[in-house]
């Protein structure tokens, strides 16, 4: 009977995990804290990949019906197949192979990042611009000490620029912009949208920082914040667009979906298909990568020519930086 009671007690553990997904994935379209544990999707699947054999090994070590177990294991991996899906079709297979430009001046170049508003180490920040010397820097949680530091290095270089209001998202460019406007939301968070020329080719950027899930109100204000930006592009939906920054949100969650079903037909993500890859992590965005919120998304008639993450110093993000044409 003891034996008996052990085994249903590890094929209830074996198939856990499932039950917990599919759990919170219904969840996360009624409340906050579902979306917020789908955002660690890939980590997760690790951990009940790692627990579930675990509980495959014991059931091979303690009974003696071993086809049984391998069975059970399978059918377990296979239920978990649709939870797993979503973060394989994003990375996978690899489709885009970037290269950087040896001509700067063929392409244009953006850098974003989430620069953290408690980072103090603008030195090693303007280092990474002027290494990477691109047309326009966007920055996420920029504050105004943080500016004057940055703007007494990169001044001379980039003689366009923006001040916001404190920790909100601010710019440094090359290109002098032929627009630029502002938006900023009662919860603090905003969006920019600065239009530049270069080859003869106009762009709208918008640098994005919608706001972080907190509670079912940052849902909403969320909602309204994706549906603002989005009204925006489609006003312009011929322009050549990027819409780049912290998105706070995953590719597998409802509300990254709901944003890209907004915006007008063929929009993509730069960082879609070019393998395995993360942005934030809450030990350093550069040291354990565990989740996905930074983002590019690029309108169909821009071709991205180079893709890749930057380390911030002193962030907990990574940076993105981006050739297009």
């Amino acid at each position: 009977m003891k034996n008996k009671r052990l085994y249903v007690f590890l094929i209830l553990c074996l198939f856990l995990p499932i039950l917990f997904f599919y759990f919170v994935k219904a969840l996360q379209y009624f409340n906050v804290v579902g979306e917020i544990i789908i955002s660690a999707l890939p980590l997760l699947v690790c951990i009940s990949l790692i627990f579930q054999t675990t509980i495959f090994i014991l059931l091979l070590r303690f009974f003696k019906q071993r086809w049984l177990y391998v069975i059970d294991y399978l059918l377990a991996l296979f239920c978990l197949l649709p939870i797993f899906a979503p973060i394989y079709i994003y990375y996978y297979p690899v489709q885009k192979s970037y290269v950087k430009s040896d001509n700067a001046e063929s392409v244009l170049s953006v850098f974003s990042a989430n620069i953290l508003y408690s980072n103090s180490q603008m030195d090693k920040l303007a280092s990474t611009i002027i290494e990477l010397s691109p047309d326009v820097v966007l920055l996420n949680e920029l504050t105004g000490q943080q500016y004057k530091e940055l703007l007494t290095t990169l001044g001379s270089t980039y003689p366009y620029s923006y001040n916001p209001q404190e920790g909100l998202n601010g710019y440094f460019s090359k290109l002098i912009p032929t627009e630029f406007e502002e938006r900023v939301f009662p919860i603090g968070d905003s969006y920019l949208i600065l239009k530049v020329s270069k080859n003869n080719m106009d762009y709208n950027l918008y640098g994005v920082h919608p706001p972080a899930l907190f509670s079912n109100y940052h849902v909403r204000i969320r909602t309204e914040y994706m549906d603002e930006v989005a009204a925006k592009i489609n006003l312009a939906s011929e322009s050549k667009t990027i819409v780049i920054g912290d998105y706070n949100m995953t590719p597998w969650v409802w509300g990254y979906k709901y944003f890209l079903q907004k915006l007008p037909e063929g929009f993509y993500n730069a960082g879609e298909k070019t393998g395995f890859y993360g942005s934030w992590s809450i030990s350093g965005g550069y040291s354990l990568p565990i989740t996905l919120i930074d983002h590019a998304l690029i309108s169909q008639n821009i071709k991205i020519t180079y893709f890749t993450t930057v380390k911030v110093d002193g962030s907990d993000h990574m940076g993105l930086y981006i050739e297009a044409k």
